[in-house]
């Protein structure tokens, strides 16, 4: 980590450069000195385009990356989505990513100082502000986990990608936080390979004997998504599609399929006694479909925010216990089941916690 000693910076003479890198700079200056949110598309397209040269990335792609931080969970978001590319700025947004992650505001901070060298005093006083106060917000902290996570299963998705990885625990741009840093990486990549084993499955069946609310499973599930789908690369935690429908969560399978999870309570009855579906289940079944509506009616808008590639979605309803149904109600679910796939399946908790553990005796037989 390099220090620098404000009081001796000297301001570039920018006539001495070349006409490119004076260019650069001037967007660069201009685009900071506004801090317009609507220009973060033009900011990140800079990013990815910053002169790389010797000791260029220092003075230009080191802050002009890090400096996205300023917009907080927007620019976090503009540094996953340079991350996840192939300019000369995804080596800096990955670690300006693990750093938002962790909420290190002082080694932020010293990313961006040498644009003091071509900003004017006040707006690198500002900048280095906004900087530290998203660095300390504990959403823009968990936001910036998130996408890391996903980054790094994406990373672990692709042989082509995968030595990136090791790019990224190998760094020694956090100096001290280093440590830090390692063990957050090492967590997100155990979490990313597929996790089941008895004492997970356990821990399902005693929840679901305990009968709780929602949460409790959603809280679950995300933390350990082979459960649901060996095949699960992430979970899209709760948000709201076009401020009308608000997920329980999406999970992302290695094969980039998406399937809308609607998580009712272990206690909530499938069937009522006719057999006919409940009102629980009734209501469930309309969320996946109105999801699946407007996913149709807004693909290009799925695609940029948080769906990337989504088409044709599947929906998992989660209700109910198998223990707790006739064998006329068990045969009427078999059947709505056929009528419904592959778009939508229903599953009992007895049902996902049973395919649990037969994915974890074949992996013990295998």
């Amino acid at each position: 980590m390099f220090t620098v000693n404000i009081a001796i910076m000297e301001k570039l003479d920018l006539k001495r450069f070349d006409p490119k890198t004076r260019s650069f700079i001037e967007k660069l200056k201009d685009i900071i000195t506004a801090f317009d949110v609507g220009l973060i598309n033009e900011h990140k397209q800079l990013a990815e385009h910053a002169p790389s040269g010797f000791m260029d990335d220092m003075h230009l792609q080191v802050p002009c990356v890090y400096s996205l931080l300023a917009y907080g969970i927007p620019g976090v978001r503009s540094l996953f989505e340079i991350a996840s590319g192939n300019s000369s700025g995804a080596w800096d947004a990955q670690r300006a990513l693990l750093l938002a992650a962790l909420g290190k505001a002082d080694v932020g901070l010293a990313q961006v100082e040498l644009a003091r060298t071509y900003l004017d005093d006040h707006v690198q006083d500002r900048l280095e502000l906004r900087i530290r106060e998203v660095l300390e917000d504990p959403g823009t902290q968990a936001e910036a986990k998130r996408l890391l996570t996903s980054l790094i299963r994406g990373l672990l998705t692709s042989a082509r990608r995968r030595v990136a990885i090791g790019q990224i625990l190998s760094s020694s741009s956090l100096g001290p936080l280093r440590s830090e840093g390692d063990a957050l990486l090492w967590e997100i990549i155990s979490k990313s390979v597929l996790n089941i084993s008895d004492g997970i499955c356990d821990e399902l069946s005693e929840i679901i004997v305990r009968d709780e609310d929602e949460n409790v499973y959603q809280s679950f599930f995300e933390g350990y998504p082979a459960v649901l789908d060996p095949l699960a690369a992430e979970i899209i935690p709760s948000q709201v599609l076009g401020e009308m429908f608000a997920t329980d969560f999406v999970v992302r399978r290695l094969d980039d399929e998406y399937i809308f999870v609607e998580i009712e309570k272990p206690r909530d009855r499938v069937f009522t006694d006719y057999p006919q579906p409940t009102a629980a289940l009734s209501h469930a079944l309309a969320q996946v479909l109105s999801w699946f509506s407007w996913v149709e009616d807004n693909i290009a808008y799925a695609h940029s925010h948080g769906y990337p590639g989504i088409h044709s979605p599947r929906g998992l309803v989660i209700i109910g216990r198998t223990r707790e149904m006739t064998a006329a109600q068990q045969r009427m679910l078999k059947q709505l089941n056929d009528l419904l796939r592959p778009r939508i399946h229903i599953a009992t908790y007895d049902e996902i916690l049973q395919s649990a553990r037969n994915v974890l005796t074949n992996l013990t037989a295998r």
